[in-house]
């Protein structure tokens, strides 16, 4: 689970804004808060222009096959002056250049409100370390910067009727982060003792995959496990993702 580069093509990151909760569909919004955290407020006020593709970007300057460490900084240096931990909560700053998606906020899969993060698979037995047990959970955020901002601000230019392409194309210099975090305990995996703590509003200790109803959740630890990067890169000729 420390893989840094990842290839992705079609996958959003999503969650509730204040226009789409106007939906009659998100009657049911896992995003409209909870009595014990505030709400998390990520950006969805999408940019309409293309930044000039003739601009170059951080990471341009390096080979992401030779370079990988410094490939990797160059894209995580937005995001590292953008978002901070503060009262054990993931926030931004207000004006960080990365957005989420919306949508998927609503019923048992439905974001959690303190972070707005959403549950993955649940780790196999030994996935985390060789120790690690079964029944563990992860849940993760992601975010797109301005390119990817921009196709997303396409697809809900009418909040409550999203229009979703035949092909979805994210253009070059697209890209994402996306912050994952477990409940696991560092009994069982060792290398957690010493990462950022954060509070989020999950499921049961022990549920693993499994999503539970909404009102069985409540306030836990979970603990900052890895941050992927996704980004449209012409240079990767395989997929046209690093």
């Amino acid at each position: 689970m420390r893989r840094i580069l990842f290839a992705i093509a079609s996958v959003l990151f999503v969650c509730a804004s204040a226009k789409a909760e106007l939906c009659q569909s998100f009657v049911g919004s896992t995003m409209k808060g909870h009595r014990e955290v505030p709400t998390a407020n990520w950006r969805t006020d999408y940019p309409v222009r293309y930044p000039n593709p003739k601009d170059m970007q951080a990471w341009e300057r390096f080979n992401f096959a030779t370079q990988p460490v410094d490939y990797m900084n160059a894209v995580l240096k937005s995001a590292r002056d953008s978002f901070s931990l503060k009262d054990r909560r993931l926030v931004g700053t207000g004006k960080e250049p990365w957005w989420i998606s919306e949508w998927l906020d609503y019923g048992t899969s439905g974001r959690e409100p303190h972070m707005g993060l959403t549950k993955e698979r649940g780790p196999n037995p030994g996935d985390l370390s060789q120790t690690s047990a079964a029944g563990y959970q992860v849940w993760a955020v992601g975010f797109y910067n301005l390119p990817g901002a921009v196709v997303l601000g396409d697809i809900f230019a009418e909040p409550c009727n999203p229009s979703l392409p035949v092909a979805l194309k994210f253009p070059a210099d697209t890209a994402s982060v996306k912050f994952l975090f477990t409940d696991a305990s560092t009994d069982d995996v060792a290398y957690l003792k010493d990462a950022p703590e954060f509070d989020a509003i999950i499921d049961a200790a022990g549920s693993g995959s499994d999503s539970r109803p909404v009102e069985q959740r409540s306030l836990r630890t979970v603990r900052l496990l890895q941050v992927d990067i996704a980004v449209k890169d012409p240079r990767a000729t395989d997929t046209g993702w690093v």
